[in-house]
């Protein structure tokens, strides 16, 4: 039964997510002759499959069905697909009193991983940064020794940027020089450079901050479109403080060819040709 869901899994992520369901409801109507490992097996992926489709009622459905064949052991599953559909339906606060709770349960380290970041993702967003701090304490670690590159460096930006928010400028400037030569992605370089930019000009060390911004202007592309405009924003701000007409006019037409390149160009409306009427 376990193949069976995987199967249903892979046809959906195919797109053939009508033939999943169907897969899986033929087994569904019989559920008195299935075991409760082969009913948690079907829920699973019909709840997977229902929640990438936002088919939310169905979703909520087969969490309740998988919940009453839980034991009691088990119930800290039913509280991870709670979460999972929370916050699929945007109920952050509930999502977030759901996840503290579901910390606060015997769990594996794997599952107390994915709580920890989800949580955390909702505390920055919310910003509340002494709380994202707190809970991402020790995540580091695991991502270096897991060696996450992308979660290490995502988790090191957010950081540098709550500490950029709170005026810690110097922490900004000293964290972004020990720790950018450990990433060769252009999207995690350009968003450390902007940072030690905007930090330097805080700091009013406008030559430190144009050293950043030559030594990382080439890593501008419309591939990273969001760090390269905040980056080039950035030197605008500086070449503007310094005055250099030049510079900020040559990058603010850098800015518009990377949004000519990235975003969608609006629709002409087609203009009605008149029709004109001709006697003879």
């Amino acid at each position: 039964m376990r193949a069976l869901a995987h199967k249903a899994l892979l046809l959906h992520q195919l797109g053939n997510s009508n033939d999943a369901i169907n897969l899986l409801s033929s087994y569904i109507k019989n559920l008195r002759l299935l075991s409760s490992f082969a009913v948690i097996s079907i829920c699973n992926s019909m709840i997977s499959i229902t929640l990438d489709l936002e088919n939310f009622e169905e979703a909520l459905k087969y969490i309740n069905l998988k919940k009453s064949f839980l034991p009691v052991s088990k119930m800290n599953l039913y509280l991870k697909d709670m979460i999972s559909y929370l916050l699929k339906t945007d109920s952050i606060n509930e999502a977030k009193e759901t996840l503290i709770t579901y910390l606060k349960d015997d769990i594996s380290k794997d599952e107390s991983l994915f709580a920890k970041e989800e949580l955390a993702n909702i505390y920055y967003k919310q910003g509340e940064y002494d709380e994202f701090i707190n809970i991402t304490n020790g995540l580091l670690e695991i991502y270096q020794d897991k060696l996450d590159i992308d979660n290490e460096a995502m988790l090191q930006i957010k950081l540098l940027k709550i500490a950029y928010k709170k005026s810690n400028y110097i922490k900004v400037v000293s964290d972004v020089n020990k720790i950018i030569n450990n990433f060769d992605s252009p999207k995690y370089l350009l968003s450390l450079a902007t940072l030690a930019i905007k930090s330097y000009m805080a700091l009013n060390d406008y030559k430190k901050a144009g050293i950043f911004e030559s030594n990382y202007e080439e890593y501008i592309s419309e591939d990273y479109y969001i760090e390269s405009k905040e980056f080039i924003n950035a030197a605008i701000d500086l070449y503007d403080i310094q005055g250099s007409r030049v510079s900020v006019k040559e990058l603010e037409n850098l800015l518009k060819e990377l949004e000519t390149k990235v975003l969608p160009k609006p629709k002409r409306r087609k203009s009605r040709k008149r029709k004109y009427l001709f006697l003879n």
